[in-house]
């Protein structure tokens, strides 16, 4: 049965209300973060996050710029795809299309083309790298457009987050492909596999107070750290998470590694630390050399908990904080970790 055809929206007052409304959605439980165009909307449940904008052109016209990821830190460089609809009448160049399907019901849609460094990801190579529907859009000119559905706008939020992450996450196996090549890319679908197979818990429960929010900051000021000395030396890294729950960060060389972040030392830090390590490990279905980053603290070299996670074939990189940022302690610490992998360096 032939999928039916969605009606492009093309009022620029239809446009407006279907932007706002599907902005309203995204930030709804969202944490609110600065940067980009004045502020970040982050999900940490769903690993995701959102801006919002754009600016006036001199004709008068709008241009929407919206840009999306599932990196916590460093937002700016960790965007995977922007999903950006003309402001009225349809565009062959902007990717983003806004459309009504049979039951009057508006969606947010992407057309598929992506870029990377070096390269632009065609519609056709998109739909290689991933087994995924488009649906047919019509324009009043009559041009059908096939179309990659994104977040119904007129859902419930919740629905409309979930929707966008399962489309960011999308994008992302997508570039793994024409980034790293196809090993990496079927690690990362069966990575995306099992998350999906397991649905983040949905609804409200009371909390206790907590303390201010410089978590999300800590851990990218770490991040940072840690992807400048990897490019330092050239290795070549993944950029990002291990998925959307997974560890922090991965290298793809011939002896690769896992790194997990942490910003703090508690038990529960730790054992989530190990699990994600060990779990993604398998995951990803081939051995990896094993990184936890954690704060330095004096107490770290006779703590029986360490002893244990050592015994786990776990390495513990330590680092400290200053005024001028995040360090490793001791330079060569990381320099025969990154070389050689033989050496525990807290050891």
């Amino acid at each position: 049965m032939p999928n039916p055809v969605y009606a492009a929206i093309e009022k620029k007052s239809d446009v407006c209300a279907a932007m706002k409304e599907w902005q309203r959605k995204f930030e709804e439980g969202s944490d609110r973060l600065p940067g980009m165009q004045g502020s970040i909307d982050w999900h940490p449940s769903l690993k995701l996050w959102g801006s919002f904008g754009g600016w006036r052109k001199g004709n008068g016209a709008f241009r929407y710029w919206n840009a999306f990821g599932m990196e916590r830190p460093n937002f700016r460089q960790n965007i995977i795809v922007e999903i950006n609809p003309p402001d009225q009448g349809s565009n062959k160049i902007m990717q983003g299309v806004l459309a009504l399907d049979a039951r009057q019901s508006r969606w947010i849609l992407h057309k598929g083309r992506l870029s990377i460094p070096g390269k632009g990801i065609s519609e056709n190579e998109f739909d290689l790298a991933v087994s995924s529907r488009r649906v047919p859009v019509r324009f009043s000119d009559g041009t059908v457009v096939e179309c990659h559905p994104v977040a119904e706008i007129d859902n419930s939020p919740s629905a409309v987050q979930r929707q966008v992450a399962e489309f960011v996450a999308k994008c992302l196996i997508v570039r793994s492909f024409y980034q790293f090549g196809e090993k990496i890319h079927e690690q990362a679908l069966n990575v995306e596999d099992a998350e999906r197979s397991v649905p983040e818990l949905t609804g409200f429960y009371e909390i206790g107070p907590q303390a201010g929010r410089q978590v999300e900051r800590k851990h990218g000021e770490v991040w940072r750290a840690l992807v400048e000395e990897l490019d330092r030396r050239n290795i070549k890294h993944t950029n990002g998470r291990v998925g959307r729950w997974g560890p922090d960060l991965r290298t793809i060389e011939v002896d690769p590694i896992l790194f997990e972040i942490k910003v703090a030392i508690s038990a529960h830090d730790l054992q989530c630390a190990v699990g994600q390590l060990l779990l993604y490990e398998g995951l990803l279905g081939k051995s990896y050399r094993k990184v936890m980053v954690v704060p330095w603290d004096s107490g770290l070299e006779n703590s029986s908990y360490i002893r244990q996670i050592r015994d786990l074939d776990i390495m513990i990189l330590p680092y400290r904080t200053r005024k001028m940022g995040v360090y490793f302690p001791e330079k060569e610490m990381l320099h025969e970790l990154l070389r050689s992998g033989i050496d525990d360096p807290i050891s």
